[in-house]
């Protein structure tokens, strides 16, 4: 695995002493026999003469060549077939590549379950790439029943290996306490050997750690300040997000800068953040952070949120197409979105949709659904929305309606549970039936 092969000669050398011989004057030839390194085509035809004679690192090379096209007709299928026949031989770079070209589907079918057998035939030979797949294929499930015990084993040895993806997904696992005992100081120390080699994700947590003081790790918004920083200029939005919020509200050190907060959240935003493209959704709206008020730019980002499925974005989102704000008023489109933010629990939301089913906005009159809504908002007494929708219960309790029996008893329970959060209307209500009775 560690080795080089010439196809001239068929002799091999460590990839060290490769490389460091590559920078020398007699770097493109082989030092065993001293011919001159071929071309791509030359190199192909030569690893084709050894596959002939059944060597299976020369099966590798006739299919890595095959698969990228080099020095011979490019062909999925011929790479299959080659490095099928080098991983029959326990070849581990055929193993792994043949394991890749099962799960992508590549040269022919997909198979999870024939990936995962051949990534463990070369994670058995310790080939650590094959390692790390076999970790992420345990701990989601892919091919095989979800196994968090077997993932965290091999994360383990690719890790150990200096994996840092397993690193930082072996620190993952022992913070959540996935597949054996939790332990943040474990955590904290894969994390801090994946963020040394660049990990982005492995900063991201190292950098929360520090932010919240955990693993044994003291409070510090300087040192999370600088971990967030190196994992924001490698692309990662969680991180460009935290960022924002750092220079919005001077943590770390830092002096409070609209400008460069709006920055950090226009950048998570375009990489798909979804709570980022909702606040700057939110910015446009209001005008706030030194952007000029644009209905049309907020409709656009809570779009961009919704369609992520961000119960806030869904429901601004939702009132944007009721009242025709930053774009054409749809009150079917409200329906839609209002439904799909209460359908997570989001109060107002919940509100909002028995109103369109009561009234029969964009879509048609269905006071049952109207009735199960409002119910649903009541119920989270204290949300925005639940005053109104038990105020909207109390008048079908009233009058009767939604398949309810008219009851002043009832409808006065709802009228005092919407008085009691403030409500005008409520208590316009409570005195006009105290006033009739």
């Amino acid at each position: 695995i560690d080795c080089v092969r010439y196809v001239c000669c068929g002799k091999t050398m460590h990839h060290d002493c490769f490389y460091k011989l590559k920078s020398t004057a007699c770097g493109d030839e082989c030092p065993m026999c001293r011919t001159p390194a071929p071309a791509y085509e030359d190199a192909y035809t030569r690893s084709l003469a050894w596959a002939r004679k059944g060597k299976a690192w020369a099966m590798f090379k006739v299919g890595h060549c095959v698969e990228t096209g080099r020095g011979v007709h490019m062909s999925k299928e011929q790479a299959r077939v080659w490095y099928e026949q080098a991983s029959v031989q326990g070849h581990a770079d055929a193993q792994f590549r043949l394991g890749l070209m099962h799960l992508d589907g590549l040269g022919g079918p997909v198979s999870k379950e024939r990936a995962l057998y051949w990534y463990t035939k070369a994670g058995l030979q310790g080939y650590v790439h094959a390692q790390y797949k076999l970790g992420a294929m345990y701990y989601d499930g892919t091919g095989v029943a979800v196994s968090k015990e077997k993932a965290r084993v091999w994360f383990e040895r690719a890790a150990r290996q200096g994996h840092p993806h397993a690193q930082n997904d072996l620190g993952h696992v022992y913070f959540n306490g996935e597949g054996g005992p939790m332990s943040l100081e474990q955590a904290r120390h894969w994390f801090e050997k994946a963020a040394v080699q660049g990990d982005s994700q492995a900063q991201m947590n190292l950098g929360n750690m520090y932010y919240l003081g955990k693993g044994g790790l003291p409070v510090s918004k300087v040192k999370a300040l600088r971990l967030f920083e190196k994992a924001a200029a490698q692309g990662h939005r969680q991180a460009q997000f935290k960022l924002s919020f750092m220079h919005e509200t001077g943590e770390g050190g830092l002096p409070v800068s609209d400008v460069k907060a709006r920055r950090w959240l226009e950048k998570a935003a375009a990489k798909g953040h979804s709570e980022a493209q909702y606040k700057l959704g939110q910015a446009y709206d209001s005008g706030d952070g030194g952007l000029t008020m644009s209905k049309e730019k907020a409709r656009f980002w809570y779009q961009k949120a919704a369609d992520q499925g961000f119960a806030y974005a869904q429901h601004d989102i939702a009132y944007m197409y009721r009242h025709g704000e930053g774009g054409a008023q749809s009150l079917e489109q409200s329906r839609v979105w209002f439904k799909k933010a209460a359908e997570q629990g989001f109060a107002s939301a919940q509100y909002q949709l028995g109103v369109l089913f009561d009234r029969g906005y964009g879509g048609p009159v269905d006071e049952s659904q109207a009735r199960y809504w409002y119910e649903k908002a009541a119920a989270q007494t204290g949300e925005q929305g639940a005053h109104q929708a038990a105020y909207n219960l109390g008048i079908l309790l009233l009058y009767g309606k939604a398949g309810l029996t008219a009851s002043v008893e009832n409808a006065a329970r709802h009228f005092i549970a919407s008085a009691e959060q403030g409500y005008g209307p409520a208590m316009e209500a409570l005195t006009r039936i105290q006033f009739s009775t």
